[in-house]
């Protein structure tokens, strides 16, 4: 029987640690702004970036953005986009008057337009790479200083950063129980994490290996490959999906005639953001680690 584990519990215990560093959460923080969620003497964040959103959260600083992405995961639903995939909005931009625009580093440049309004309006521009462990965790690191942050920010940083530190290491016969692992994004098609992505890398900081060599973080497969993987273990990280589905997302597995299939060495991570890099991925190696123990 295929088996599968989760678990919610470590994000919520780090962040309850950070609340008592700082004398109770909440306590002597100033009230928010009427219409933008903004808070008095905070900074006014625009964040492009559904994860570093993410870990503005965690770092208690929900208050202070005033601008999101369009395929944001974590801020109401009241806070004005300001962009998307296909660009920055810059009239909604204008109009959320920031302080502070945040975004992640790509391959290209920073817009050229982007670097003269912030020149002209005084704005703060901040751009993060999110492709690896390192960068999420440089970017956890930075943001309290980097955007001024009060209320504790600090605090729940360095609570995150050792949670990272725990989270993102060595566990006893995770190897051994894993072997070589396949992690997959989807099956149908079949999309898997590459060995530069931050997915392999967590992998190998549990001490598994990935069951794909070489290539790019992300690598679209047939059921050709699939069998001549031959995985021992197979991790489906799927954002949200229903553990009810699990024998529908098994099904292109099952015609590869995966071993790990047939001996039950599958696992869903469905965390609601396992495939964003950010704090997320705290709970997200807790979720695999979890898993492996039952293979032992």
């Amino acid at each position: 029987m295929t088996r599968f584990a989760t678990t919610r519990a470590t994000l919520g215990a780090v962040l309850a640690l950070a609340c008592a560093l700082v004398a109770a959460c909440g306590r002597g923080e100033p009230a928010p702004a009427t219409h933008t969620g903004a808070v008095p003497d905070q900074p006014r964040i625009a964040v492009l970036s559904p994860a570093i959103a993410i870990m503005l959260v965690d770092l208690g600083a929900e208050g202070a953005i005033v601008g999101r992405h369009a395929f944001d995961l974590v801020l109401r639903e009241g806070v004005q986009v300001v962009g998307d995939q296909a660009g920055i909005d810059y009239e909604a931009l204008l109009r959320v008057e920031p302080t502070h625009v945040v975004i992640e580093r790509g391959a290209g440049e920073r817009p050229p337009r982007l670097n003269d309004l912030a020149a002209r309006r005084d704005w703060t521009v901040l751009d993060y790479p999110m492709l690896t462990l390192q960068d999420i965790r440089h970017a956890l690191a930075a943001l309290p200083a980097d955007l001024a942050l009060s209320g504790g920010a600090a605090a729940r940083r360095d609570a995150l950063l050792a949670a990272m530190d725990a989270s993102w290491s060595p566990r006893s016969g995770f190897g051994a129980a894993t072997g070589r692992a396949l992690l997959l994004y989807s099956t149908e098609p079949l999309g898997a994490a590459g060995p530069r992505s931050f997915h392999a890398e967590l992998l190998e900081a549990l001490g598994g290996e990935n069951a794909i060599a070489a290539g790019a973080p992300y690598i679209a497969l047939d059921t050709e490959d699939v069998r001549r993987l031959d995985p021992d273990s197979v991790f489906l990280i799927i954002p949200s999906a229903d553990p009810a589905r699990l024998d529908d997302l098994l099904r292109p597995l099952r015609r590869a005639g995966l071993r790990a299939v047939a001996e039950g060495r599958v696992a869903l991570i469905h965390h609601p953001h396992a495939q964003t890099p950010s704090t997320a991925m705290i709970d997200v190696a807790e979720e695999i680690a979890a898993a492996a123990r039952q293979w032992e």
